[in-house]
């Protein structure tokens, strides 16, 4: 360290900084706020706006987040992100539509309305709604009433009619928003919104002009927390009467924004004693876009791939290896834990519930062969809910064999989309049924 006089009495010493830790400029301000998409309350480093995008998405005139990060990495080299999602659930009661008569042999949800905020009419209780006049497939009129949002005690009462016949402009779906944020019903303000419309079951069983139209009140319980999409359990061939459940994959992104983006195929499978070297199976895993949240535009995109995977752990092709398991979860207290094995390769999911495959008390014949059933968006046990449908032949639109299409999911069937959305607590898999190759 050198020293040096400079007057009578008076020192300079010059300090070596060189061992000191970076400061606030490499790492860049930290930006907490809602977002389109992206984890939640997980502090993410980002150097530029592409890469932002592709993890939290881009500017939106509902979030205020997105346009900060734009403009302070215009003259910044990183910014850490902090997406804040609501913790809590909530509890609000419903009306399910039922159709049955003249052409449904049993009785069969069609819709379901939640509260919506609904302006200064806002129902926050819908016990009191009833259908009233001409309640049948053509003409329906339904009156909702409840109490208002807040501290007013007003009661609302409202009728509003309707129809399942989809070229009437009474149809359902334009009658009532599926936005629970802005409700209108012509110039009013309407105290419910749709939260599910099967259209397909209501165009398809060929329901004569007289079905009777029915209505049944409930509650439904939101989730308690915020979470991510996740598949049901992936599930092996049968093995002695019995499928074991293998992994599920979640996304990494957290919301309701992501439910119906992705899409996840399994394919190339071989079985176990197929594959030189190896006592297991293997199989690729592929992450497509669905184009539903798109109208279309991105259809059947491929955004990542992984191939000859397998679930022997010694494995440097491990399918959890690959991919990753990491995520993390915070406590009431704000406290993150952080959760996995393995680091996330993917930029879009990680795999979850394999225990079983890790820790190597499952056979090593298994291999994935379909999926369990998947849960009803409403209820626990409603089997009255359209069941989801599934593909069951490689065949394009010709009637040909085509390796292309995919057994499993039929996009084709609009009320598919229905099914993708956040469940309620109470969610069980009422009349969907396992997806297996070997069925």
């Amino acid at each position: 360290m050198a020293e040096r006089i400079v007057s009578p009495g008076v020192f300079t010493r010059e300090r070596d900084l060189s061992f000191l830790p970076a400061g606030i400029a490499a790492i860049g301000a930290c930006i907490i706020g809602p977002t389109v998409k992206g984890p939640a309350f997980v502090p993410t480093q980002v150097s530029n706006f592409s890469e932002f995008e592709e993890m939290f998405g881009s500017t939106d005139q509902r979030y205020y987040t997105p346009y900060a990060v734009e403009q302070y990495l215009s003259s910044a080299g990183s910014v850490t992100i902090v997406r804040v999602l609501n913790t809590g659930g909530y509890t609000a009661d419903s009306v399910e539509l039922f159709v049955s008569g003249a052409g449904a042999a049993t009785k069969q949800t069609l819709a379901v309305l939640l509260p919506s905020r609904g302006g200064s009419n806002g129902t926050a209780d819908l016990e009191g709604s009833t259908l009233t006049v001409g309640a049948d497939w053509l003409a329906s009129s339904i009156t909702l009433s409840g109490s208002n949002w807040g501290t007013k005690s007003l009661t609302v009462q409202s009728a509003y009619a309707f129809s399942f016949d989809t070229g009437s402009a009474d149809y359902i779906g334009n009658v009532f928003s599926i936005d629970p944020q802005v409700q209108k019903s012509g110039a009013n303000t309407v105290g419910a919104y749709l939260y599910k419309n099967f259209k397909y079951a209501q165009s398809s069983n060929g329901y004569g002009a007289t079905a009777e139209v029915t209505a049944s009140h409930g509650t439904f319980t939101s989730p308690t927390s915020y979470s991510n999409a996740s598949t049901p359990y992936i599930q092996s061939q049968l093995i002695n009467s019995s499928r074991y459940n293998l992994f599920k994959i979640n996304t990494r992104s957290h919301g309701s924004d992501v439910n119906n983006k992705y899409k996840v195929l399994i394919l190339n499978v071989k079985k176990a004693g197929s594959v030189a070297g190896s006592d297991y199976g293997q199989f690729s895993l592929q992450l497509r876009q669905t184009g539903l949240n798109d109208n279309g535009l991105t259809t059947d995109n491929i955004l990542e791939q992984w191939d000859a995977l397998n679930f022997d752990p010694l494995s440097t092709n491990f399918f959890a290896r690959r991919i990753g398991d990491r995520y993390v979860t915070i406590d009431a207290n704000g406290k993150l834990t952080h959760n996995g094995d393995w680091n996330n390769r993917s930029k879009h999911i990680y795999l979850s519930d394999f225990s079983d495959i890790s820790n190597g008390s499952v056979p090593k014949t298994l291999s994935p062969m379909g999926h369990a059933a998947i849960n009803n968006p409403f209820g626990s046990d409603d089997s009255s809910i359209p069941a989801w449908t599934f593909k069951v032949s490689q065949s394009n639109a010709q009637g040909e064999f085509d390796s292309n299409v995919a057994i499993g999911v039929d996009y084709g069937n609009k009320d598919t989309e229905e099914y993708l959305a956040p469940y309620p607590t109470s969610a069980g898999d009422g009349a969907n049924t396992t997806m297996s190759l070997e069925d």
